[in-house]
């Protein structure tokens, strides 16, 4: 919403003409100066157009008045009624200016949640060091037992875990104002009844006691907010919308042709938004089974994966503390503050899911909370979706990211793979997209017989024979000196290095592979297999053709 009034500043270069409408554009026969050019450019750079058109003693108009599309403004006409002197080259000009009415917020308040920030640790870790967790491991099925911890968690929380309060209507209340208010009220009641002049001394006392008190946790709070303006910027901003008045969401939005009023009916709406934003995409086996076979093999093992506390223990420390819960009511800093307790059940839990291959059924569920963005308040387009997921699921996801990240430096397998803040899905997507690139630069064709026929006639008859090569430890030997060093390993899973080293307790089954290799005329099929890797050349990195193979 922009308005600006250009009184006696305009320049006079600049000759007005009717346009569409309420708007006046510059007539083509104006001299347009450096000052009008800045002029010019700074209402079109902002939307805007001149809306006034009353002219003066030498028909020119001076006076200008720039509003954008969100100004509703009457015709300016000029003023009739006036208490200055008039101005023959300035005449004023009066109009209406209509404003769209704010939009009506409501904040929606849960009764039923629970305030951790003022959770009592304390009690919280004495009620859980009691608790036997037998029936907990007695569950056969992993839903059951995150179903019966949830719930132990819960009743343990009715204990040590406050609700959360209603929200002050004024964030610098305390409980003396809020004990000062009640008696001042007590005698306007009072007063209002007799109007006795006792009474109204009261009422008067009581008044300036309460508004002195007032101003005071006022003061009090703006400095507070002052200072935490460079430490924390969320307080500023926090500060800024009330102000605003904006927190909350309208008491009606829509979404193209519909409307939502209700609570519910606000729901549904942002849940059909954010659905049709984010599509829930299922692989087939087939695609899955497509992408893995890139992958190498033998690299990660996880039926046998077992999980300690240890390992529990290190992933909730890296967790980040909040006390925001998911679906299942449990936030990181109950984790974090009561992580001695909790490990054991928690350990179990994870194996169990393991052993089923079975991820939790609550834990693939999360809370979505609309964050509004730009534009109008009441479209719920102008949102999007930030979630809420359980506190367990991440430690779980961060323990398995561990060992897979682990399982890669171990296995050597490419840079590429498996990245930091990437997901798998990512990697194999690369993974096809670099094997197409090289696949069709390396075009493998395979040789008829025919042409290794032909080709074999333009050999010297009486050229070597490798029926007759007989393969001794000192050609082996030979052979794996002039190797280069390296531990990288290929398809077989031996590295350079290894044969260098062991290459003398080897000889026998080597050699034996060697001489039947040459004895039949094949070579081994996984000798024909290769890992390669892209190597960047130069270019846009985001371009596939600019990565060469090796």
């Amino acid at each position: 919403m922009r308005i600006l009034f250009d009184l006696k500043q305009t320049p006079t270069s600049i000759l007005w003409i009717s346009g569409q409408g309420n708007n006046f554009l510059i007539d083509p026969s104006s001299v347009i100066s450096t000052a009008s050019a800045s002029l010019v450019d700074g209402t079109i750079l902002n939307g805007m157009h001149q809306r006034n058109g009353v002219r003066n003693l030498h028909n020119r108009t001076l006076d200008s008045v720039f509003t954008d599309e969100s100004i509703l403004i009457s015709t300016i006409i000029e003023a009739n009624e006036v208490v200055v002197p008039i101005d023959v080259h300035h005449p004023p000009v009066e109009f209406n200016i209509s404003f769209p009415n704010p939009v009506a917020l409501i904040e929606d308040f849960d009764a039923s949640a629970r305030d951790f920030r003022r959770a009592d640790f304390e009690v919280l870790n004495r009620a859980l060091s009691e608790i036997n967790w037998t029936n907990l491991q007695r569950c056969a099925d992993v839903d059951m037992a995150v179903s019966t911890f949830c719930s132990i968690m819960s009743e343990v929380f009715d204990n040590s875990v406050p609700l959360v309060r209603p929200p002050l209507r004024l964030p610098w209340t305390n409980n003396r104002l809020k004990q000062l208010k009640p008696i001042r009220s007590k005698w306007l009641r009072l007063f209002s009844g007799s109007r006795c002049p006792f009474l109204k001394t009261k009422l008067n006392d009581a008044t300036r006691r309460y508004r002195t008190y007032n101003r005071l946790c006022y003061r009090r709070y703006l400095d507070r907010t002052q200072s935490n303006l460079l430490r924390n910027i969320k307080m500023f901003w926090k500060f800024v919308n009330t102000k605003r008045k904006e927190s909350g969401l309208p008491a009606v939005l829509h979404l193209k042709d519909r409307t939502a009023k209700s609570s519910a009916e606000k729901c549904n709406l942002f849940a059909n938004h954010f659905s049709s934003i984010f599509p829930i995409q299922s692989l087939s086996t087939d695609e899955i089974n497509a992408a893995v076979t890139l992958l190498p093999r033998d690299v990660l093992d996880l039926d046998v994966f077992a999980i300690t506390e240890e390992m529990v223990l290190d992933a909730i420390n890296n967790l980040k503390f909040s006390t925001s819960a998911g679906k299942d009511g449990i936030p990181s800093c109950v984790l974090k503050r009561c992580s001695a307790v909790l490990v054991k059940p928690l350990t179990h839990i994870f194996n169990l899911s393991f052993e089923q291959q079975k991820f939790p059924a609550t834990w693939k569920r999360s809370f979505m909370s609309p964050i509004f963005k730009k534009g109008d308040k009441q479209d719920v387009r102008n949102y999007r979706g930030v979630t809420s997921l359980a506190a367990c699921s991440k430690v779980l996801e961060r323990i398995v990211n561990d060992y897979i990240k682990e399982q890669r430096k171990e296995s050597g397998l490419p840079s590429y793979m498996f990245l930091e803040d990437k997901s798998a899905t990512l990697d194999l997507d690369i993974c096809n997209l670099l094997a197409e690139k090289f696949r069709s630069t390396f075009d493998s064709g395979s040789i008829s017989t025919d042409q290794l026929t032909m080709a074999a006639s333009n050999v010297p008859r009486q050229s070597t024979s490798f029926h007759h090569i007989v393969i001794d430890d000192d050609t082996i030997l030979k052979a794996t000196a002039k190797l280069k060093s390296s531990v990288s390993a290929g398809p077989d899973g031996i590295p350079a290095t290894f044969l260098e080293r062991y290459i003398s307790r080897m000889l026998t089954p080597i050699k034996r592979i060697f001489q039947s290799s040459l004895t039949k005329s094949t070579f081994p099929s996984i000798w024909k297999e290769a890992y390669m890797f892209p190597v960047y050349k130069k270019g846009d990195r985001r371009n596939v053709n600019n990565y060469r193979g090796i």
